[in-house]
């Protein structure tokens, strides 16, 4: 569920393939059929909605982004479209699942969230989500918060626009609103990162914009290369020209309890 202000899609959905391709093994865990109604929630560009399409299943995809969207649209026809806030997302009818991968960090109020999943599934329905957990990309955190301080941005460097929680406090509010957890992971994965030697900045400039909002371009580009350079001894492969993250992953599987 991506902020529209705004991503550039097409540069996502050419550079960050890996997102959808990472979250593509969660399927698993959903085991979508034929004719049922699923949500993909923070649909994004529609990779895995198109997968979910493939499976037979009526595909509802919701972002918050309206180029993403028109991406979606474009690739999976079949699916229908809806432009909505994660955090207050409904539709028409109690659909069989939930699907989500790799957009929940970014509803940072996951209660309202809860709850809209919750109203969505029909009694028995299933909740099937990936997403970052505690200490995802945390030394990118740090690196980004110790050079607004270096650099004299100090009130800004605790403003995380993601929500990146334990695998027991997740659990716990989704127990707490009704569905039942029945499998939960957190697995780390080191993540090599798309456009070679720019693979920071252009993450950066994709994902974190929101710690950046009303600076000088002078000032971003000077904190593109701190943030970089204190990054460079231990996430950037000199031979391999490329650099990695330490991204760590929730996977979370849940039923929604008959009341």
């Amino acid at each position: 569920m991506h902020a529209e202000k705004e991503w550039s899609a097409s540069r996502y959905d050419q550079s960050f393939a890996f997102v959808s391709y990472f979250g593509e093994s969660m399927l698993d865990w959903l085991e979508p059929q034929a004719l049922e109604i699923i949500i993909d929630l923070g649909c994004g560009s529609g990779d895995l909605t198109m997968k979910l399409v493939e499976s037979g299943a009526q595909v509802i995809g919701i972002d918050a982004s309206e180029s993403m969207l028109a991406i979606a649209g474009s690739k999976v026809p079949e699916a229908q479209f809806l432009h909505q806030d994660g955090h207050s997302f409904s539709v028409e009818q109690e659909v069989d699942a939930v699907f989500s991968n790799a957009a929940l960090h970014w509803m940072t109020r996951p209660t309202e969230v809860i709850a809209s999943i919750h109203r969505a599934l029909k009694p028995g329905g299933r909740f099937a989500a990936e997403f970052g957990g505690k200490g995802n990309i945390a030394p990118l955190v740090e690196a980004v918060h110790q050079s607004f301080i270096a650099q004299g941005y100090s009130d800004r460097h605790s403003s995380m626009p993601w929500y990146f929680p334990a695998i027991g406090e997740y659990s716990s509010m989704l127990e707490r609103q009704g569905l039942e957890v029945m499998k939960a992971q957190m697995i780390d994965r080191p993540t090599v990162l798309s456009d070679g030697e720019e693979g920071i900045k252009s993450w950066l400039r994709m994902f974190a914009g929101a710690y950046f909002e009303g600076l000088p371009q002078g000032a971003i580009r000077s904190l593109y290369e701190e943030i970089e350079q204190r990054l460079r001894p231990d996430y950037y492969d000199a031979q391999q020209k490329c650099w990695s993250l330490p991204y760590r992953r929730i996977r979370v599987m849940a039923i929604k309890t008959a009341v």
